[in-house]
């Protein structure tokens, strides 16, 4: 069923695609930003939250690792893209497929530490991986 002014569609590959302005060029023209997720009541906290300005998320909702991490990734401008595209690379590539449909509120240190000690590559790019959780992890709080 469409639903009408929402601007949250579904995908050929079955995830929804959600559309929200990011904020305007020079000329006054509307810059969009585009959010995915599985389930189509994920996506439209994800937008709720990035149409009021709100990026943080609760550490007890039912959002996956996987979907914050995207939300995360898109929303925080703080990141350069190269970073940007590093960080994408390394999510989808590695943590993803380990951690992916682990809910935010289940995520402990002993999930983590099991997670870095299965990957099996250079310390470096295990280092950089890690980084790439932790600082999405610092980001959702609880709120009071």
């Amino acid at each position: 069923m469409a639903r009408r002014g929402e601007n949250i569609y579904k995908r050929k590959d079955g995830r929804y695609e959600g559309r929200y302005i990011k904020g305007y060029d020079t000329n006054g023209k509307a810059k969009y930003g585009y959010v995915y997720s599985q389930s189509y009541k994920t996506l439209k906290e994800k937008l709720i939250l990035l149409k009021s300005g709100k990026t943080e998320i609760n550490k007890n909702s039912n959002l996956s690792f996987g979907d914050w991490l995207n939300f995360w990734l898109q929303s925080n401008s703080e990141i350069k893209e190269t970073t940007r595209q590093i960080y994408k690379c390394h999510i989808k590539n590695h943590i993803e497929p380990a951690m992916g449909s682990i809910k935010l509120k289940d995520l402990n240190t002993c999930v983590l530490q099991g997670f870095v000690n299965t990957l099996e590559l250079s310390p470096s790019t295990v280092n950089l991986i890690f980084n790439c959780v932790k600082s999405a992890l610092k980001k959702p709080k609880k709120r009071v």
